[in-house]
């Protein structure tokens, strides 16, 4: 049997050095809410398939495409509220908006500070930091959502109504972002199945199309907060 060779090769010094990560790209509000919307129609496309497949006699099939779709929408919540949180963040750090008590509290690694020192002018090493920081946070939780707009300067509150005028009160719209976001990781993480009988829970189109909806709506509620600020038509108050 022929000896096997084990010997590690040299490498080029050059190959073990970090690469600079690259600078996340900066997106106009604009472009955030048009991929957003974008990201909703495409949810609307996949529930006519499933209704097409429940023409068709494939309950199975369409069931799994209708939970994969209330996923999806929240995902698309998920990533927004990421990419307006980078913009908003963006703008108070290079002072074209007033700095909210709650920005003033980010904390970031020594090493991060460092990075801003030697960026001298360089805006990118925030963009990058503010990228890094919130990258791996889920913001779809009623609570997570509210301390994210207070981050940014927005009340909550008066963003809920914005999204959901015909719904009675407070206390009411929060129990839509609630449901959303319950419901999400229900199919998410235990196959939408109840924990005591492990039957699944009942889904048809009109339910996740109006989970789409809500998700429409209070993106489009974020949206416009965002260009009202920029436009200076609201008080700047995130009390």
């Amino acid at each position: 049997m022929a000896k096997r060779d084990l010997s590690l090769s040299n490498r080029d010094s050059q190959d073990r050095k970090l690469r600079t990560p690259p600078v996340p790209v900066h997106f106009t509000i604009a472009e955030i809410s048009d991929r957003f919307g974008r990201g909703i129609d495409s949810v609307h496309e996949q529930i006519a398939i499933a209704k097409r497949l429940m023409s068709e006699g494939n309950v199975e099939a369409c069931e799994s495409i209708l939970r994969s779709q209330v996923v999806q929408s929240e995902s698309l919540l998920d990533f927004f509220l990421h990419e307006v949180t980078k913009y908003c963040l963006f703008q108070m750090f290079a002072g074209r908006w007033e700095k909210t008590e709650q920005y003033g509290k980010l904390t970031m690694t020594l090493a991060r500070a460092e990075e801003g020192i030697r960026a001298g002018n360089s805006e990118d090493w925030f963009f990058r930091y503010v990228n890094d920081h919130f990258s791996w946070k889920v913001m779809l939780s009623p609570n997570n959502i509210s301390d994210q707009l207070r981050l940014l300067g927005f009340r909550p509150a008066d963003i809920y109504e914005d999204a959901f005028p015909d719904v009675g009160g407070s206390e009411d719209r929060k129990r839509i972002v609630s449901g959303l976001f319950d419901r999400r990781n229900a199919i998410a993480h235990q196959d939408d199945r109840s924990h005591e009988t492990a039957g699944r829970n009942p889904i048809d189109a009109q339910y996740v199309e109006r989970c789409a909806s809500y998700v429409l709506r209070l993106g489009e509620a974020i949206s416009r907060a965002v260009r009202e600020r920029e436009l200076g038509l609201d008080d700047g108050d995130s009390c």
